[in-house]
């Protein structure tokens, strides 16, 4: 596979925190690219049926429902548009000129502020229910353009990669030899939607300082730009910290690449303005700082024992895979191709 085709889409799934280029940070797949496709297609093939059923109303599409809105608005915000429009037709008669004519008893006819005052005073529900529509609104547009989730970052000034959760941050130190990744576990054949056993999701958990694994993140663009990302994910998590300049850093932005040619892609990933949980600099800081004194109250021999621990454990995944014809390791060669029998055609 071509290099620059490589480091081109790893600017789908990569962003960079800093201009200084010392943090990175992966997209989470799960919030960050399946969720909101789901949630576009199941609002949009709502809005297709809607309009569907209308057009064999006779109606145009979705103007039933836009009259409704329009009507509940009106109400709300000037009511007196409304009351005054049924006060001419129910005590002015203006449709029929010759009523008080033939019923001169009903003139003058009823104040306008006495026909009013019922509106005003005792229909709460008429003059409200807009509000109470614009909490299901707000909530389909925030669905729609579905907030990006703030992933799992790898941060080679400090030499620790974070996973931040909603209650907590989770740090992971980076060993100063080695494999980068040794404190964590990954898993480039994990469950991926729709994918038919053919298409994978890349697992990294994290090894907390207490050796016990707490959190976990499946990791990617959403769909897979190409058969070998998660493969490709790893080795730049890799050359992050171990080469001054990567290659591929100079094709990362810091925003994630949005392929306008590639719908599907495009579809579960562009036009999503909001980032959550909001990101503290200070909190971020406070716990690589807590951790780093933590580790550094370690001995070499203590923190060897949790990366053992680690290097196990990812050994004993990847003899389980290769069980299954799944070759999960991962070497530094970008020119690595898929070697796992159970996907060779």
């Amino acid at each position: 596979m071509n290099r620059n085709k490589i480091y081109h889409d790893l600017g789908f799934s990569i962003r960079k925190v800093n201009e200084d280029e010392d943090e990175i940070e992966i997209k989470n797949s799960t919030f960050d690219g399946y969720l909101r496709g789901f949630f576009r297609t199941l609002i949009i093939g709502v809005l297709l049926v809607i309009s569907f059923l209308d057009y064999q109303g006779g109606k145009f599409p979705l103007s039933g429902v836009y009259k409704e809105i329009k009507n509940d608005y009106i109400w709300a915000i000037n009511p007196d548009e409304k009351i005054f429009t049924l006060y001419k037709m129910y005590r002015l008669h203006d449709d029929d000129p010759t009523y008080f004519q033939r019923y001169p008893e009903k003139y003058p006819p009823e104040p306008y502020e006495e026909f009013r005052k019922p509106y005003i005073t005792e229909d709460f529900w008429k003059r409200h229910v807009f509000y109470f529509e614009l909490i299901p609104i707000f909530l389909l547009f925030i669905l729609f353009f579905y907030p990006r989730h703030r992933s799992i970052r790898l941060n080679r000034k400090a030499r620790v990669i974070y996973m931040q959760a909603f209650h907590k941050i989770f740090v992971i130190p980076v060993p100063d030899k080695g494999d980068p990744l040794m404190g964590m576990k990954y898993n480039r054949f994990s469950f991926y939607m729709f994918g038919s056993r053919k298409q994978f999701a890349l697992l990294m958990t994290g090894l907390v300082v207490e050796g016990k694994y707490t959190e976990a993140e499946l990791l990617g663009c959403y769909p897979l730009p190409n058969p070998l990302h998660n493969m490709h994910l790893i080795k730049a998590m890799r050359e992050f910290f171990t080469q001054e300049n990567p290659e591929f850093l100079k094709h990362i932005g810091r925003f994630y690449r949005t392929p306008w040619l590639r719908p599907a892609i495009a579809f579960c990933n562009s036009f999503s303005f909001i980032r959550f949980p909001i990101s503290s600099r200070k909190k971020i800081n406070q716990a690589i700082a807590e951790q780093k004194a933590f580790w550094n109250t370690l001995s070499y021999k203590q923190q060897m024992q949790r990366y053992d621990k680690a290097v196990k454990e990812q050994q004993e995944l990847n003899e389980q895979l290769a069980s299954e014809g799944l070759i999960n390791e991962v070497n530094d060669d970008w020119e690595e191709t898929e070697k796992s029998p159970a996907l060779q055609d």
